[in-house]
């Protein structure tokens, strides 16, 4: 498992390069860097001496799937999460909020960090709505404007 999510986090590192501000010559102000380092952060909070694991984690880009979605901060990143504890995380505003600040201040084009429950639907999104870090409004599938992409601040529900 631990091969897993040390292969998992060495992709995602692959794609954050990708969708970070340009790099600078001093490491220390170097967005891959910096974003990566938040996300190590962020999972060691929210994995923590917990029984939880990462069973996946992913960046994918808002197009598409929102239709005002932030420009500058296009990015989603999504972390399911498994384990005993993993239902007490989800259900956690404090300790999910504390770790979608950290990835969203130091990664720079993520808007939205994205917890799902593995092999459940349960999923709870926070974004960046304005200067602010938010919880995203359900928005049940039947009430969806048809197959139209959701509004930024959205997120489905089941």
């Amino acid at each position: 498992m631990l091969k897993k999510l040390i292969f998992s986090l060495a992709a995602l590192s692959v794609v954050l390069l990708s969708i970070t501000a340009p790099s600078s010559v001093n490491a220390q102000s170097d967005p891959a860097q910096q974003c990566d380092a938040a996300i190590d952060r962020a999972t060691n909070v929210l994995v923590g001496s917990r029984h939880l694991w990462i069973t996946d984690m992913k960046a994918r880009n808002a197009e598409g799937i929102y239709v005002n979605y932030p420009y500058e901060q296009p990015m989603i990143l999504q972390i399911a999460i498994a384990g005993n504890a993993a239902p007490a995380v989800m259900a956690s505003p404090q300790l999910l909020t504390t770790v979608a600040r950290t990835i969203t201040t130091d990664c720079s084009r993520v808007g939205l960090v994205s917890y799902a429950l593995a092999n459940t639907d349960w999923v709870v999104d926070l974004g960046m709505i304005g200067n602010r870090l938010q919880w995203f409004e359900c928005v049940e599938a039947d009430r969806r404007r048809g197959s139209n992409p959701l509004l930024w601040g959205q997120t489905l529900c089941f």
